[in-house]
């Protein structure tokens, strides 16, 4: 097999790999069951997708219920980086973030 075939056969496996990752990602968010992934290599990647999707809803409601108002402003912060959109940073309380 020369170099080529085998560099598309490896980007081909990677971009099935990818919307498999996807596709879980995408089962995880609809049922908000995020916990699963929490503390393994595929939770921060998790949050990336969800954020450059725009799909936070779900798990932003996922934080605030389970308390965790600091993970909630850094996921706020990174959607906000991501998708180019202000904030206000000079606000003294990091909840400003949170409140709609």
């Amino acid at each position: 097999m020369n170099i080529l075939m085998k560099v598309k056969l490896d980007r081909k496996k990677r971009i099935i790999f990818f919307d498999e990752i996807c596709s879980s990602y995408i089962i995880f968010n609809l049922v908000s069951d995020f916990d699963v992934l929490y503390s393994t290599r595929f939770f921060g990647p998790m949050v990336f997708y969800l954020c450059w999707f725009k799909k936070l809803d779900n798990f932003i409601a996922h934080l605030i219920e389970t308390s965790n108002i600091d993970d909630c402003v850094r996921v706020i912060t990174l959607y906000s980086l991501i998708n180019e959109q202000k904030i206000n940073e000079n606000s003294t309380n990091p909840l400003d973030l949170i409140k709609v």
